[in-house]
């Protein structure tokens, strides 16, 4: 698995742990490979840069990450296993410009970080990608709902405006369908048998997803 091989990415300080990543590895990398294979990627809220450096190792040609916090930017560069394929940017998405076009886009732990999702997805929707790989905290509900949530900014873990959210799940396919996403797969994580160091998804308070344009 991508990350014992390259097990610097397990000296963050944000969520990762080995049996948590290698689980998510599952979900997020292993049941996207054929979109991911050969994918210009752009990944938002990148933290380390780690996802794009998994992509990379699953067939990816190249990954743009880009990651708003200086420390978890400067980990990112050292811990680069791809050269020139994979770039690290520094700055925040909803303020930053971005260039270049893209195929997949990874939206993974940073929508319910910022107070608008329809935002953020929009600003990556724009780079051109024909699918987005999303991981993300959700509230429950039937109906379209977005909570906001303070955070605090000096926590690594959290947002850099201080003020986070929690969609519902048709909240967040609203959103997509906007956007020209209408194709939504989610990842079955009930067929999970071992939930160490997933306690979010056991209690279905997290969910990962892909989506397609059609």
């Amino acid at each position: 698995m991508f990350f014992d091989d390259h097990p610097d990415y397990y000296d963050s300080p944000v969520g990762a742990t080995r049996e948590r990543l290698r689980r998510r590895y599952e979900a997020i990398i292993g049941a996207n490979l054929e979109v991911l294979n050969g994918a210009r990627v752009i990944d938002v809220g990148a933290h380390d840069g780690r996802w794009s450096a998994a992509a990379i190792g699953a067939g990816a040609r190249t990954a743009l990450a880009m990651e708003g916090r200086k420390a978890a930017f400067d980990a990112g560069r050292q811990r680069n296993p791809w050269g020139t394929s994979l770039v690290m940017v520094a700055g925040d998405i909803l303020q930053k410009d971005l260039v270049g076009s893209f195929d997949v886009g990874l939206v993974l732990g940073i929508l319910y970080h910022v107070p608008c999702p329809w935002m953020l997805l929009n600003r990556v929707a724009a780079t051109g990608v024909n699918s987005m790989i999303i991981d993300t905290n959700i509230q429950p509900g039937e109906h379209c709902a977005v909570r906001l949530v303070p955070e605090d900014v000096g926590d690594p873990a959290m947002s850099l405006g201080g003020l986070g959210c929690l969609p519902t799940v048709p909240a967040l396919e609203a959103i997509l369908q906007d956007l020209g996403f209408h194709q939504v797969k989610y990842y079955d994580w009930n067929k999970t048998q071992d939930w160490t160091g997933l306690p979010d998804y056991e209690r279905r308070t997290r969910v990962t997803l892909a989506a397609w344009r059609t």
